[in-house]
């Protein structure tokens, strides 16, 4: 699954500490990543820094400080109406539940291997054919291509309440390099437009990899997603209770819309209706590391009489029983 929010120039500073503070400051999670050619050209690698991730959203460079290209700002239209200057994106890239469950209870790093090789796997497609700006010239708008992308990734393995949640929020920066020199807004049609294609692409290549890898079986695609075969629903039920408060939430809201409209909502109304809840519904993270975490998943597992070695063997059996 693919996810995608626009993240403002008003909001740069939160946005980084949020990123290279909030997310990271857990036990258990790792620092953020930087990626793509265009990070490469600005003397970005390795570990994020909450500095030079916020030059990023502010538009500047990392290394003198100065403007890339026009100055990230809010502009007032006559009619009063505040146009928000865009300093990035966040696509997050959400592994299955089962993939999730399978971790937590066994704490196997290939998992996390597999889900980074897919979202690398993404940002490349993305970076390739999604890097675009838009100029007008000569009464014609055309669409040239850019130096790259400038990425930072940030791999996360728990909800907001505490479940086990495999995920990597990646900032794209809104910021790009032409080949003459310019630096131009980046044409984020393909990102939003193609969202469903990149996170399938991102699903696919995690399936090839584990499956290849470790031989793990896959239960049918549903709208884009597989679960693992031989991790039972009730055992992916018990860690999904952020998923269920959204449902509850939407449910709620449904029925609002149904009375106000005298009608169910369409498909766009409905989408709509589920990112308000998503957001309604949002809360801190309680700040407990994965290392905490682990205990009480296993209790919980062991509660309906799952645990990590029981688990493997039903994945491993299932994967071993799946046609060729």
């Amino acid at each position: 699954m693919l996810r995608v929010r626009t993240i403002y120039a008003s909001t740069a500073q939160s946005a980084a500490a949020y990123y290279t503070r909030y997310l990271t400051d857990a036990p258990g999670e790792v620092p953020g990543v930087w990626t793509g050619d265009q990070a490469v050209a600005l003397g970005l690698s390795g570990e994020v820094d909450g500095d030079d991730l916020l030059a990023v959203l502010e538009g500047r460079d990392p290394g003198s400080g100065t403007p890339l290209g026009r100055v990230l700002a809010d502009r007032t239209l006559a009619n009063g109406r505040v146009v928000k200057a865009v300093a990035g994106f966040d696509a997050t890239f959400s592994a299955p539940k089962s993939l999730s469950v399978l971790w937590a209870l066994t704490q196997d790093d290939r998992l996390l291997v597999a889900h980074d090789t897919a979202v690398r796997a993404a940002l490349g497609h993305l970076e390739r054919f999604g890097s675009t700006t838009r100029v007008r010239r000569g009464g014609r708008l055309l669409h040239p291509d850019s130096q790259g992308l400038t990425m930072a990734t940030f791999r996360q393995t728990t909800s907001r309440s505490d479940d086990p949640q495999l995920h990597t929020h990646v900032v794209i920066s809104a910021k790009v390099q032409t080949d003459d020199g310019r630096w131009l807004a980046l044409d984020a049609r393909y990102l939003k437009g193609y969202q469903r294609m990149l996170g399938g692409l991102y699903q696919s290549v995690l399936r090839n990899e584990l499956a290849h890898r470790l031989g793990i079986g896959w239960a049918p695609i549903v709208h884009g997603q597989a679960e693992i075969l031989g991790v039972p629903e009730e055992l992916r039920e018990v860690f999904s209770k952020r998923s269920d408060q959204i449902d509850h939430a939407v449910t709620a809201k449904v029925g609002e819309f149904v009375g106000r409209q005298g009608r169910d909502p369409n498909e766009w109304e409905l989408a709509a209706i589920k990112r308000e809840a998503a957001v309604d519904t949002r809360s801190h993270k309680s700040g407990n590391g994965v290392v905490e975490l682990v205990t009480r998943w296993r209790d919980e597992a062991e509660a309906i009489g799952w645990g990590g070695l029981a688990l493997v063997d039903a994945v491993t059996e299932a994967g071993r029983d799946q046609p060729t």
